[in-house]
This record gives C-alpha cells, sequence and structure tokens, in this order.
C-alpha cells in the first residue's frame, strides 16, 4: 500500500491516471493529452506501473495502459475515488 500511496503522492501521475481511467491509452496519446514530453510521461507510466496501479499491454506496435484490474479489485474504494475525481 505504501507504494500506492508514494505513486498517487504525485500530480503529474494523478493527471495521467485520470486519462488512463477513461480510456486505454498508449504514451504518445496522454503526451499528446497533456502536453508532456515522451520521457517524462514514459517514466511516470514506469511508477505507476511499478506500484501496481496499472498494467500493459501490446497492439501492434504500441504499448497500451489500462487501470490494473487486480488493483480495481484489491483497493476498490481508492479506485471508485479516483474515478470520481477523474470525471
Amino acid at each position: 500500500m505504501i507504494e500506492i500511496l508514494k505513486a498517487l503522492a504525485d500530480n503529474t501521475r494523478l493527471l495521467i491516471l485520470s486519462e488512463v481511467i477513461k480510456n486505454d491509452m498508449n504514451v504518445s496519446e496522454v503526451q499528446a493529452n497533456l502536453n508532456l514530453t515522451f520521457s517524462n510521461v514514459s517514466r511516470h507510466l514506469n511508477i505507476l506501473k511499478r506500484a501496481g496501479i496499472i498494467e500493459s499491454y501490446k497492439k501492434a506496435q504500441w504499448t497500451y495502459y489500462k487501470i490494473s484490474t487486480k488493483f480495481k479489485t484489491e483497493n476498490i474504494e481508492l479506485y471508485n475515488y479516483l474515478i470520481n475525481k477523474a470525471r
């Protein structure tokens, strides 16, 4: 839980999460939506992934990110809070 809270303690990661909660996205889509650099988005996505908040999957040459199913089930109250804040 500590790693999850540390990952959520950054405003940029919260902004990225608010986008990924709405739709599965790749790094380029997050970058365009939030006007951030590719390397910055990639670094933050990796932190969220290591914390178990998001997971990735390949689609053609792109890697897409989505909210982790395990995170949703194990942290339902936190997940619901994040969904409400993302709206």
